[in-house]
């Protein structure tokens, strides 16, 4: 196949959680509910091929190091590794998966957005 592939990144940007996003928190889900979860990061939908990423923690704070580092290797792995032709539509699938449960790091989809704050 001679198909060009896009390639996807993401970048720090506005993320609107009004409207759809994913949400990844850190968490043991064997040991804990969702709301105990730390919330790590919003992804927006991509405009082209970047995707507004939105930090919730402070990443210069040494205790989140672990964390941010976790995160950061489920991003890139999900969101540009992977090669995926639809890499949101991947990654709301993801959100829905048993490796999703497994790991610390969790995926949560919100199609219509919420008004948490």
């Amino acid at each position: 196949m001679n198909k060009k592939s896009v390639k996807w990144s993401w970048a720090e940007g506005k993320v609107d959680r009004t409207k759809d996003h994913i949400e990844i928190s850190y968490g043991n889900a064997l040991i804990s509910k969702y709301e105990s979860w730390l919330h790590v990061l919003i992804i927006g939908k991509p405009t082209g091929s970047i995707f507004p990423v939105a930090w919730l923690l402070d990443r210069d704070n040494a205790a989140y190091k672990q964390i941010i580092d976790a995160v950061r290797k489920d991003l890139d792995l999900m969101l540009i590794e992977k090669q995926e032709q639809d890499p949101w539509g991947y990654a709301c699938y993801h959100c829905n998966t048993a490796a999703n449960i497994h790991s610390k790091t969790h995926w949560s989809h919100f199609p219509a957005g919420h008004n948490k704050k």
